[in-house]
């Protein structure tokens, strides 16, 4: 008895155990019928979730532990030990270990002896953990050294000196960031240099100019209907008045809805970079503003688009880092309309612009240096412009499987004497009309075009007036998709003339003019070409005739004639090695001077991938020229070879290093003068380049 009840006692706590435990598993319904189906109800949150929203999961029924149970998975990691147990459910919190952002998938599973069941899975978007919904930064960064290693030039005298050692860095930034309707998107990069002459702005600042600079930088955010952008920003889409003026600047963009659009631009006068003035256009004397209002007409986008551009911009001869000075503070101010339209099924395409611009040169005392100059008045003038197309034939079937495509355009511009705008280039005193046709049938393609300018609109009788009239003709034939027979034999062949004719028209009084200084030229250009493409070889011909005829008084003789012949083969041999040749010949007769020059050039080049990131290239080149007589001529010749490789033990960096070598020969002679002159020289160039990230 003693020992029955020891053995009662020591195995008592299993006891009170396994009595709950086996009453739990007789009344569980799993031993009497099977359960409802487990399901989830309250599903997790959808759409964008900050990374410390809890995760509640609430199903139809309770757990029947221990007989089955639940897992959830983030993509391939279980996260079930995270969740703790609610009634009828199970919760996340995640600041325990909060989700990594971007997009995930949560699954639920039912887990029984029986195994594993999916009953439920979640699309999960987690912010980042500044509250955006995506996020992307790319950063960049490179450099690169070269040196000459040796080098030997004949004559002396046109050897360059030492050339600096340099290494270039250029360091790069790319971001977005994007939470609903609002987007932040910021590009930027940083240049430097080791040698001060090569530094960004070393032109502008000679020794001042700073090593490391900021090349360029730009800050766009938007939010809904509205955008704006800070840096190098450019603006305007009126041909004449402001056409994509860029600078470092700020722009304005407003959409209140689909057929408004509102614009506003500040940019500063010219080319900017470093790290001064990051804002750009704050100088008012030095800045161009533009705004413009769009309207769609018709609620048919693009059926009928109204523009109205204003600019205002002033400019002051400052030098920029890559222009010299402007000689003249210059103002201009100007109003531009234009309008786009599409009708019969967009068969008919219309973009037409008018811009009126007032133009002024202020006083600069610094340009008069004191001298009595004539005052330049302020001037209004206007330009004008239309393109507009018309498809005559749109896929008109002939047959089967061919059709028939024909388009006809039509260009009109006008600028008047004198006009100027700070905001886009027109060439003044120029009426330009132009005709145009596009066609292709049955796979025939067709080019041609009519046109005609001339200056002196104001037809001011000491100015003289110069025309132009130019028309051609491009012929396309791609014989193996014409015939439907497709064979590397059949070639594509191209056909081409086109002719212009340039001329005065009439003599210009008291301008101290001649009938002989009045231009009449005529020239005429045709080619045609046939190429061939085979699976590793691709052969091309050209031939091109060119005449010069030239009509002016006094200069009738004067007319030249070429012929050009050249042959190109490009050879792909096997996948690492690619060759190509190139042979051209061409005679030029001077009918004035009876005399014909004979050229004759040829080339080949050769790219040999030796190993996976290793290469050897080599290119020749030679060119040379004599008249009949061989009494003058010039040549030159050249070879350019290189081996580049990536450096050992350096691949995390991708690092390389090449080693090119250059050599030059040219010569001339004119046994007529008694000249003769060789020049010859050669150098070899060692470099690295690296990329850090």
């Amino acid at each position: 008895m003693h020992r029955l009840s020891g053995l009662m006692r020591r195995f008592a706590p299993g006891w009170a155990l396994a009595i709950p435990v086996a009453s739990a598993v007789a009344a569980s319904p799993v031993l009497s019928q099977e359960p409802e189906p487990l399901t989830v109800v309250s599903p997790a949150p959808g759409g964008f979730i900050d990374d410390d929203t809890p995760i509640d999961l609430r199903f139809n029924r309770a757990v029947l532990r221990p007989v089955e149970r639940v897992a959830v998975f983030v993509d391939d990691v279980d996260i079930t030990d995270l969740f703790t147990r609610r009634a009828a459910g199970m919760r996340y919190d995640p600041r325990v270990l909060p989700l990594a952002s971007g997009e995930h998938e949560l699954v639920v599973y039912r887990v029984t002896t029986e195994g594993w069941q999916e009953i439920d899975r979640f699309a999960l978007q987690v912010r980042t953990a500044l509250g955006f919904d995506t996020s992307r930064t790319d950063l960049s960064a490179s450099g690169s050294w070269s040196t000459r290693v040796a080098k030997s030039f004949d004559p002396e005298d046109n050897d360059p000196g030492e050339i600096p050692g340099n290494v270039d860095l250029q360091i790069g930034l790319d971001m977005e960031q994007a939470r609903g309707d609002t987007r932040i998107s910021t590009r930027g990069s940083v240049v430097g240099a080791t040698e001060r002459e090569y530094a960004l702005r070393f032109g502008e600042l000679s020794d001042d100019a700073p090593l490391f600079d900021l090349a360029d930088y730009s800050v766009q955010a938007a939010r809904g209907p509205v955008e704006l952008a800070v840096g190098h920003v450019s603006a305007g889409e009126q041909r004449h008045l402001i056409q994509g003026f860029g600078a470092r600047g700020t722009t304005l963009a407003v959409h209140p809805d689909d057929r408004l659009d509102l614009s506003l631009a500040t940019i500063h006068g010219n080319q900017e970079v470093g790290w001064g003035d990051l804002l750009g256009g704050t100088q008012s004397e030095h800045r161009v503003v533009t705004g413009a209002v769009g309207i769609e007409a018709l609620s048919d986008p693009g059926a009928l688009r109204v523009e109205l551009t204003g600019m205002s911009g002033s400019i002051l001869p400052l030098a920029g880092f890559n222009q010299g000075v402007v000689n003249d503070a210059e103002k201009s101010r100007g109003l531009g309309v234009r309008v786009q339209a599409n009708a019969l099924d967009r068969r008919v395409r219309l973009d037409a612009g008018i811009a009126r611009s007032t133009f002024e040169n202020p006083d600069d005392p610094e340009l008069a240096q004191g001298l009595d100059l004539v005052a330049v008045e302020e001037e209004s003038h206007a330009a004008r412009y239309l393109d507009a197309s018309f498809d005559v034939l749109r896929d008109l079937m002939l047959g089967d499987r061919r059709s028939a495509r024909l388009t006809l355009g039509v260009r009109h511009e006008r600028v008047d004497p004198l006009y100027r705008s700070l905001g886009a280039y027109a060439s003044a005193d120029r009426l330009n009309n132009h005709v145009d046709l596009q066609a292709d049938v049955a796979g025939i393609g067709l080019q041609a075009n009519w046109g005609g300018s001339r200056n002196n609109l104001d037809d001011v009788g000491s100015i003289l007036t110069a025309k132009t009239r130019r028309r051609g003709v491009t012929v396309r034939v791609p014989l193996g998709r014409i015939l439907e027979k497709p064979s590397s034999w059949m070639p594509e062949l191209d056909a081409t003339v086109d002719r212009t004719h340039q001329f005065g028209e009439g003599t210009p009084q008291d301008g101290g003019f001649e009938p002989s200084h009045i231009p009449d030229q005529i020239s005429l250009d045709q080619s045609a070409s046939a190429q061939w493409r085979f699976e590793k070889l691709g052969l091309s011909y050209r031939w091109n005739r060119s005449e010069q005829d030239n009509r002016q008084v006094g200069r009738e003789a004067a007319d030249f004639v070429g012929i050009r012949h050249t042959l190109d083969v490009q050879v792909t041999a096997w996948s690492r090695v690619q060759a190509g040749v190139d042979v051209g010949l061409e005679l030029m007769r001077d009918l004035g001077q009876e005399t014909r020059d004979e050229t004759i050039r040829y080339g080949f080049n050769v790219s040999w991938q030796v190993f996976d990131r290793s290469a050897l290239s080599l290119r020749f080149s030679d060119t040379t020229t004599e008249d009949d007589a061989a009494s003058r001529g010039r040549g030159n010749s050249s070879i350019d070879a290189q081996w580049s490789s990536v450096l050992p033990y350096l691949e995390r960096l991708e690092g390389q290093y090449f080693l090119r070598y250059t050599r030059n020969v040219s010569d001339s002679f004119d046994t007529t003068f008694d000249f003769a002159d060789e020049r010859r020289s050669w150098w070899l160039d060692l470099g690295l380049n690296f990329t850090f990230f």
